[in-house]
């Protein structure tokens, strides 16, 4: 009895084993019938299908981006559009992300295909700011104008978490209105200040884990990041490329190795014994012999001039001043530790002001590669600094210390208030307006030119020019030098 039950259980045992071994080799038979017909096998791990960056980003866009833009639309009745459209920009930057990590990187114009969408979808936030001019919702359309620049990060290259983090102070200079205007009022205006800065801030996050030098794209891909994101658009699937399994047993040999090539019946030992028969029978009977005038070290010069000079590498021609412009930086408003505003890379900006309630009498402002721009400092500062900037126009109250031109053209500042002094460096064009308080203020001139002073009288301003030639002449007597102006 006892053997009649161990027969029956090992029985029992050996049908469940041959089940199992069916079932894994009708599997294995389905996966070779799909590899013959030229289709991929079904995966059972969607895992491994989309890439993490692509992953990290859906996280990104699910927990920050589409609240932030969803609070945006509700914010007020005139911001809808600008919401959706801030939403459909983010969508835009994953469908390139996915592209990148499905494409090698594409040459100039393709990547011009590849951020077309993205630079679109700017264009029409940049127009409803315009059309928004003058409403209640100018300043929220500003604000998020500067700061959908952060969009930008996929066509940067190197600086590309500096460049998303720098949209924060770009933006800074109209959320601080919204919050001036706000604070006592409404409370869902401050959060949504709060809430941009924290989508711009952890978008760099994400982009300094991913894409810290720049959008990473699949080398080993057989296509280019635009054509991929051309199939995305227009519906069809496009596979993460795999590498190929290495589970799988090796492919059987195709065969014997070749036969190796018969010996050369002439031995290499024969061969070399014959060069050296050759060479031992070679005679210089014949050969003239070289004196020592006509070496070419004992020539005359005249003679050694038609020497053929070694060839020199030709040095590569120096770089133009405008292929040395580094790509253009985005517009910068920001108080900096508390001690220094600065403004920076504006241009055509007529709307820049610092208010009174904004600004300390310690406060240093300094303004850097501003173009076509009207700035105005309301209130008393420490000083106010211009640097490299060109056909910019600066209004100021009231300085503690000095204000400072360097390296500026055509540029015009005012005074409403008192100023101690004014320095000019390497400046050209400066036209300087002064108030009935500061008409006595020196002016310090440097490698300067065409610089005019204005000075207010009861009704308007007398021009005076800034002497430009000067005379100096050594007195023997006291053997110092003394220089006197000419006037122009």
């Amino acid at each position: 009895f006892a053997v009649e039950v161990s027969t029956h259980h090992i029985i029992t045992h050996m049908s469940t084993i041959n089940e199992s071994l069916v079932s894994r080799l009708e599997a294995a038979v389905q996966r070779l019938e799909a590899l013959s017909t030229g289709k991929a096998a079904p995966s059972t791990n969607t895992g491994e299908e989309t890439p993490a960056a692509v992953l990290a980003y859906d996280s990104y866009m699910a927990q920050v981006a589409e609240p932030f833009c969803n609070q945006t639309s509700a914010l007020l009745p005139e911001l809808a559009e600008g919401g959706q459209l801030f939403l459909d920009g983010f969508k835009a930057v994953r469908s390139i992300v996915l592209a990148a990590a499905q494409g090698k990187k594409p040459k100039t114009d393709g990547m011009k295909q590849l951020l077309s969408c993205v630079v679109k979808i700017l264009e029409q936030i940049e127009k409803k700011r315009a059309d928004s001019k003058g409403t209640v919702a100018w300043e929220h359309y500003s604000a998020l104008n500067e700061a959908s620049k952060c969009l930008q990060w996929v066509g940067v290259r190197d600086i590309t978490v500096k460049y998303v983090k720098e949209t924060v102070g770009a933006s800074q200079f109209y959320t601080m209105k919204i919050l001036r205007e706000y604070r006592t009022k409404d409370e869902k205006h401050v959060q949504w200040v709060n809430d941009l800065k924290n989508t711009i801030t952890k978008l760099a996050d994400y982009v300094n884990e991913f894409h810290m030098t720049g959008l990473r794209f699949n080398a080993k891909a057989n296509k280019e990041a635009h054509e991929v994101l051309q199939e995305i658009q227009s519906g069809k699937t496009t596979p993460v490329q795999k590498a190929p399994s290495t589970g799988g047993p090796p492919p059987p040999p195709s065969g014997p190795p070749p036969p190796l090539p018969p010996k050369d019946s002439r031995s290499s030992t024969p061969v070399m014994g014959a060069v050296f028969d050759e060479i031992r029978d070679f005679s210089t009977r014949g050969l003239r012999k070289v004196t020592n005038d006509m070496k070419t070290k004992n020539r005359p010069a005249e003679e050694r001039k038609s020497v053929v000079p070694a060839v020199t590498a030709k040095k590569a021609a120096p770089k133009t001043k405008k292929e040395q412009v580094s790509e253009k930086k985005p517009p910068r408003i920001e108080l900096v530790a508390d001690k220094k505003w600065e403004i920076s890379h504006q241009s055509d900006n007529q709307d820049i002001e610092l208010e009174e309630d904004q600004i300390k009498m310690n406060h240093a402002v300094y303004i850097y590669n501003c173009n076509d721009s009207l700035i105005q400092v309301h209130g008393k500062v420490s000083s106010i600094s211009m640097d490299s900037c060109s056909k910019t126009s600066l209004i100021f109250g009231s300085i503690v210390a000095s204000v400072e031109l360097v390296n500026c053209q055509s540029c015009k500042i005012q005074t409403k208030g008192k100023v101690p002094l004014i320095s000019l460096n390497k400046t050209d064009g400066a036209q300087i307006f002064l108030s009935k308080e500061s008409a006595t203020c020196p002016i310090y001139s440097s490698k300067s030119s065409e610089m005019n002073v204005c000075v207010a009288n009861d009704e308007d301003y007398d021009e005076i020019p800034i002497p430009e030639l000067f005379v100096s002449r050594f007195n023997p007597e006291t053997k110092t030098l003394s220089t006197e102006s000419e006037e122009i």
